[in-house]
C-alpha cells in the first residue's frame, strides 16, 4: 500500500481544504519550501518571523511544511481532523507539491487531494485515537490506516471492551506520571519547606500542629488534637530530605524519644533501609514511616484541606477524568 500520512490543518484553512479538494498551509513569507532542503532549513527561516514561539512549535511547524512539501507522494493517503465537527478525512493525493500565492494567497503552500471519506471518530478504538491524535505530520502506522481505511469501506468496530480497558490503562499511565512529576517537584523543595507540608497534612487531618527545629529533642514537628498536648494522641515527627535512605540506628534512636501516649512519625524522601523497615515493624503501632511515594499520596488525598501556603510549595491543577 501507499503510505499513509497526518496533517494538522484547523478552522478556515480546513474548510477551504475539504471544499476546494486540496491540502493547504499557510507561512506565505517562506516561499517555495523547495528551496528548503530539510526540516532545519525551514525551521532556521521559521525562528526569523517567530522568535517569540518556542522551540517545540517551531519543530512541529516546521516538520509539517517539510512533509507537505518533501516527503508526501502522489498516490499516498492523507488524514485530517476537524476538531469542529469530530470528524477524520481521507484522502488521495493527485499532485506534487506547488507553491502558488495566486491560487491562495493565506495558504499558498498545496497538493491536490481527492477527499474521498469522512469517518466520526467515535467509531475509533480508543488505541487508534489516542495514536491519532499524538500524530502531527507524521506518518501513519500501517495498522492504523488499515482500521480507517476499513471504516470508510462500511466495516465497523466491536471494540467496547478493549476501550474501557484502554481507558483504565491511560488512566492508570497518566496516574503514575503525574505522582512521578509531583514526586520531582518535592524533591527539589528545601528541607524546611518538605516539613512545612508534612506538618500542614497533620493540620488537614485534624491536629494541631508546632513546627520548626525543636533540635533540644531532635524533633521537627509536634502534633496533637487540641494543640496543648492534654489530650492524645501526641504525634512526633522527624523529616529527612535528601539525605540518603534511613537505617535502623536512626530509627531506635528516634523511638528512645518516644513517651507513652505518643505516636512517631518518621519522615524520608529517601527511604528506609530494610533493616529500618523491620526496626518499624518490631516498634509495632508507636512508629509509622512514609517516604516519598507515600508522601506524594497523602498529598494527594489531602491536598484540597490544606493551608493555601502549603498548596504554594507544590501547586496542582484539577484533571477530570471520563469515568468507566
Amino acid at each position: 500500500m501507499s503510505q499513509a500520512w497526518k496533517i494538522e490543518v484547523e478552522g478556515r484553512a480546513l474548510n477551504e481544504a475539504l471544499r476546494r479538494g486540496v491540502l493547504a498551509l499557510g507561512w506565505p513569507k517562506l516561499g517555495d519550501l523547495r528551496a528548503y532542503p530539510d526540516t532545519e532549513s525551514i525551521k532556521s527561516k521559521l525562528s526569523e518571523y517567530c522568535s517569540h514561539h518556542p522551540e517545540s512549535l517551531l519543530d512541529r511547524w516546521a516538520g509539517v511544511l517539510k512533509t507537505l512539501s518533501h516527503d508526501i507522494e502522489v498516490g499516498d493517503a492523507v488524514v485530517v481532523y476537524d476538531h469542529a465537527t469530530r470528524q477524520y478525512w481521507l484522502g488521495h493525493v493527485t499532485s506534487s507539491y506547488c507553491y502558488d500565492p495566486l491560487e491562495c494567497e493565506e495558504w499558498p503552500n498545496l497538493r491536490q487531494v481527492e477527499w474521498y471519506a469522512q469517518i466520526p471518530r467515535a467509531n475509533l478504538s480508543v488505541t487508534t485515537r489516542n495514536a491519532l491524535g499524538a500524530l502531527q505530520g507524521c506518518a501513519v502506522r500501517s495498522d492504523l490506516w488499515q482500521q480507517l481505511d476499513a471504516l470508510s469501506r462500511g466495516d465497523t468496530d466491536n471494540r467496547g471492551g478493549e476501550e474501557v480497558e484502554t481507558l483504565l490503562h491511560a488512566r492508570q499511565d497518566m496516574e503514575l506520571q503525574a505522582k512521578e512529576l509531583i514526586a520531582d517537584r518535592i524533591d527539589r523543595l528545601a528541607e524546611d519547606q518538605v516539613i512545612q507540608i508534612v506538618a500542614g497534612l497533620l493540620r488537614a487531618m485534624g491536629f494541631v500542629t508546632k513546627a520548626g527545629r525543636l533540635f533540644e529533642r531532635g524533633l521537627d514537628i509536634e502534633a496533637s488534637q487540641d494543640g496543648l498536648g492534654l489530650r492524645p494522641p501526641y504525634i512526633k515527627v522527624v523529616v529527612r530530605h535528601r539525605r540518603g535512605i534511613i537505617g535502623s540506628d536512626a530509627l531506635r534512636h528516634f523511638c528512645q524519644q518516644l513517651k507513652i501516649d505518643d505516636k512517631g512519625l518518621f519522615v524520608s524522601t529517601c527511604g528506609f533501609s530494610q533493616e529500618a523497615l523491620y526496626e518499624s515493624e518490631r516498634a509495632g503501632p508507636l512508629l509509622a514511616l512514609m517516604d516519598m511515594d507515600q508522601l506524594v499520596e497523602m498529598l494527594l488525598v489531602h491536598y484540597e484541606a490544606l493551608d493555601l501556603e502549603i498548596k504554594s510549595l507544590v501547586p496542582l491543577t484539577r484533571i477530570y477524568w471520563p469515568a468507566a
